[in-house]
Order: C-alpha cells, then structure tokens, then sequence
C-alpha cells in the first residue's frame, strides 16, 4: 500500500500541524528541545544525512492537526533547511489505507 506523498517546507507544515506528543500546549520549540535533549548526536546525525540525502521516508499527518509519525524528521528538515516529505492520513477511501496509517501511527498512548 503506497498513498500519495508530498513535500512541504519544514515551517508549512510546523505551522499547519502541531506535535501533540505531550497534548496541545506542547508546541513545536518544546518538541526540539525535547529531542535534542535525549539524543543530541542522533539528532545532528539525522540532519546531516537529510543535508546529503534528502528525505527518504514520509513523515505521516493525522486529519486532527497532529503528526503521527516524524517529529525527529521534522525537526531535523527544519534545521538542515530540506523540505519534509509527508504523507496525509485520514479521510480514508478504503480499509487498506485506514490500515496502513493506523499500523504506522498514532502511538494510542496519544489518542486524546
């Protein structure tokens, strides 16, 4: 199952969509300091491999405003100046496309 993909500036899509990894008042600079905090050599890693490759894997967009799936990717895209690549979920045409999103993201631990 493949679904259409699209690319997007990182601050589009920071604008348009917003982390919901800790509910709706986590905003996107909380979401970055967060990140780098855990892990700030993979972090860099991640932004250097996106300056020579470009984004290779969709970060995944929910129908309710959240990214399901990417925020290390958004970040980095952010940061090493490459669009993000992104697939949208939701509005679902078939029970296969319901399945391939909802099998990649959200984490329900999430779920409102």
């Amino acid at each position: 199952m493949v679904l259409q993909t699209n690319y997007m500036p990182a601050k589009t899509l920071m604008g348009s969509y917003r982390p919901g990894s800790y509910g709706d008042e986590w905003t996107w600079l909380d979401e970055k300091a967060d990140l780098f905090s855990w892990d700030s050599e993979k972090m860099n890693e991640l932004i250097q491999d996106l300056k020579v490759n470009g984004m290779m894997e969709p970060v995944l967009l929910g129908d309710d405003g959240r990214v399901w799936d990417g925020h290390h990717r958004i970040i980095a895209a952010m940061k090493a100046d490459v669009p993000v690549l992104f697939q949208k979920c939701g509005d679902f045409t078939t029970n296969e496309e319901f399945a391939f999103c909802t099998a990649k993201g959200p984490n329900p631990k999430w779920m409102p």
